[in-house]
């Protein structure tokens, strides 16, 4: 499968592209600082045109971001949103 990856600084977004590429899967990753986690439309266009560049099974996240999912939802495409939580 191919998957393209929404990296941040959280903690575990390695951990899951490294096993996700030792099961054999295709990997690709975006980065950018949100300025709102609900509407930022520099990265939904961001995000609109890598999508359009290939074609890929799912996006993926370290937890959940709302531009990310609607972006998806508008082209119908999966999206994986990893969420922890460990509470101390």
């Amino acid at each position: 499968m191919k998957f393209l990856i929404y990296r941040w600084q959280t903690v575990g977004i390695g951990d899951i592209e490294f096993i996700l590429g030792k099961m054999g899967h295709e990997i690709d990753s975006i980065e950018h600082v949100f300025h709102n986690y609900e509407e930022d439309n520099d990265f939904s266009k961001c995000l609109t045109d890598k999508l359009h560049l290939k074609q890929y099974d799912a996006v993926i996240s370290f937890n959940y971001f709302q531009v990310i999912s609607n972006v998806c939802n508008e082209l119908n495409i999966n999206y994986i949103s990893w969420i922890f939580d460990s509470p101390t």
